[in-house]
């Protein structure tokens, strides 16, 4: 921003205020400095201006005075003639005009505005591109991804923006402040070296011992703002070592040929239950601490996502922030578009990334579960079963439990639609009846999409996908419903907290569906509990399974103990299979 002369004004969303920053720099009188301002839009031209005057006087007479008092040693006399003024063009603009007026109308026409500060002209930028935050991680691993994890911006298009990496030549230099509205000098980059020009870089073994620095250049199709400077803390460290997904990642290297598309279903174990003292000393004590922290296990997961190369990306238990701070704008670079479904109890959710490159979107529908049963007719049969055990609707119906949906249409076959569920089920050792009841609520919640889409679409196929965590091993009834199609009233599961016994309720669906990964022995691998939880159901009479991904092996699993563990982010493991549209 230095030496660009330029007044960037911005007006505050849904507020009546606006901001007006500039850096002021007269070497005549020796003042370089960011000027930052909030102002009311309903105020005039001449208070706006005047405050400007003020407070650019203060800062010129302290610079003054001290010239004076070195040299002539009069420091009581008030030495600065501060004159500000706005023009459009060659005209002075009217003190009495309103300065939402001026600035965010188009009584003045585009780029003619311009600030004079003490003889010094400065074009006036209305509403350009602009970065209110940015800031980079606090854990940084050779290996593994790094990016801007906070970026507060305003009227930019990232894809237009520039990104610029740039590593210590040092293995200790000053800190420049975070974010910096500066751009680099000549003589700063004597002390760094430019190592990437994208969003997201992946630090170099040489970088070990380094710092880094990102500068970006906000941009949109019509404007550029002000570069902005922020730099590490911490410097970059090695990695953990080999991690097992990336043997998964032999099999990924190549996106999907386009008659196929690869779906990933992965429960990343939300910081908000592995950040608890209980987690940390009892339920994963084997793990060593900073590996637990999602600023750690964050690098792992996003480098072993970005790693399977998918079309369809379901993930369970996401906290919001960091879908919107690290799964979008990363997995973004990828070309993925993300939905986001929040529990109504907790911060944490399901997440769907799809590939716009292979789907349009048509259509994404959010519920929770319990919510459904009671205020869906769809749900009424199982509604009036429920009801008849007051503590077991209390139960279901105080769940956060979510589900996904999205609607999908291939691009390459516009008349193939794809309905993809994404949920999480309920996990307590005495809720197989809950998880069974939620099996029945989301295969009615999905059909009733289903339904709605033939009707509207006689002439196209439909198809059904749904993944996730359901917290239920093969034997259990979630499994039987959904690849038998039917789960009779007599059924064990039914029973699995007698109090709460569900009575006379048989559930079936009407979908030929299989587990596209098959029964894994581990999809979940602890000390205290490992077995098959996850899965991928496809529709067997409209998609085929092409290719599995093969698991990591029970000796990976087992190298530190358990996972998650520093190589495995997460106490599950991803599950991924390629699919393809029967003809």
């Amino acid at each position: 921003m230095s030496g660009s002369k330029t007044a960037y004004v911005h007006l505050i969303t849904g507020s009546d205020k606006f901001k007006v920053s500039f850096q002021y720099i007269n070497e005549s009188v020796n003042v370089n400095r960011q000027f930052n301002f909030e102002r009311r839009s309903e105020e005039t031209i001449q208070c706006f201006l005047a405050r400007v005057t003020v407070n650019l006087e203060k800062i010129v007479d302290i610079k003054l005075k001290k010239k004076r008092k070195k040299e002539q040693n009069d420091e009581d006399k008030k030495v600065a003639n501060v004159v500000v003024q706005l023009f459009s063009g060659e005209d002075t603009v009217p003190d009495s005009e309103l300065c939402k007026d001026v600035f965010f109308t188009n009584k003045y026409p585009f780029g003619s505005l311009k600030l004079k500060m003490m003889g010094i002209d400065y074009n006036v930028a209305i509403n350009s591109p602009w970065i209110d935050q940015m800031t980079l991680p606090t854990s940084i691993m050779a290996g593994f991804p790094v990016y801007t994890n906070c970026f507060e911006t305003k009227y930019i298009d990232k894809s237009l923006s520039s990104f610029i990496w740039m590593k210590s030549r040092n293995k200790s230099v000053d800190k420049v402040s975070s974010p910096s509205q500066k751009s680099s000098n000549k003589e700063d980059l004597n002390n760094w070296s430019v190592v990437g020009e994208s969003f997201v870089y992946i630090p170099a073994t040489a970088d070990i011992g380094h710092k880094l620095r990102l500068e970006c250049t906000p941009k949109n199709a019509t404007a550029i703002g002000p570069p902005v400077l922020c730099e590490t803390n911490t410097v970059v460290e090695a990695g953990p070592g080999y991690c097992p997904f990336e043997n998964r990642h032999a099999y990924t290297r190549q996106s999907s040929s386009h008659q196929r598309f690869r779906v990933v279903s992965y429960n990343i174990l939300a910081d908000v239950y592995s950040s608890t003292s209980f987690a940390q000393s009892e339920l994963f004590g084997y793990c060593p601490t900073y590996a637990l922290n999602i600023d750690y296990r964050k690098q792992l997961i996003l480098k072993e996502l970005l790693g399977y190369n998918a079309d369809l990306v379901c993930l369970q238990e996401v906290e919001t922030k960091l879908f919107e701070s690290d799964l979008v704008p990363v997995l973004g670079e990828q070309g993925l578009v993300g939905v986001h479904a929040k529990k109504s109890t907790i911060r944490e959710g399901v997440s769907t990334f799809y590939s716009p490159s292979k789907f349009k979107l048509l259509d994404t529908q959010e519920v929770i579960l319990g919510e459904e049963l009671v205020n869906k007719s769809y749900c009424s049969r199982i509604l009036a079963t429920v009801e008849k055990n007051t503590q077991l609707k209390e139960r279901i119906t105080g769940l956060g439990t979510t589900a996904l949906a999205l609607t999908l249409e291939n691009n390459e076959k516009p008349g193939e639609i794809l309905v993809v569920g994404n949920t999480h089920f309920y996990f307590h050792p005495d809720a197989d009846h809950i998880r069974l009841l939620q099996g029945g609520i989301l295969i009615a919640f999905l059909s009733d999409i289903v339904d709605s889409i033939k009707a509207k679409n006689p002439g196209k196929n439909v198809s059904l996908l749904c993944c996730g965590d359901f917290n239920s091993v093969p034997e259990c009834g979630i499994y039987k419903l959904m690849t038998e199609n039917h789960v009779p009233a007599d059924f064990v599961d039914w029973r699995s907290k007698p109090e709460e016994e569900v009575k006379e309720l048989s559930l079936s669906q009407p979908y030929k569906m299989q587990s596209a990964c098959g029964t894994p022995k581990y999809t979940n691998f602890t000390v205290g509990f490992a077995d098959c939880l996850d899965y991928i159901y496809y529709q067997t009479d409209r998609l085929k399974v092409e290719a599995v991904v093969p698991l990591p092996s029970e000796e990976e699993l087992r190298q530190h103990t358990a996972i998650p563990s520093v190589v495995f982010p997460s106490d599950h493991v991803a599950l991924i299979a390629d699919l393809c549209w029967l003809p």
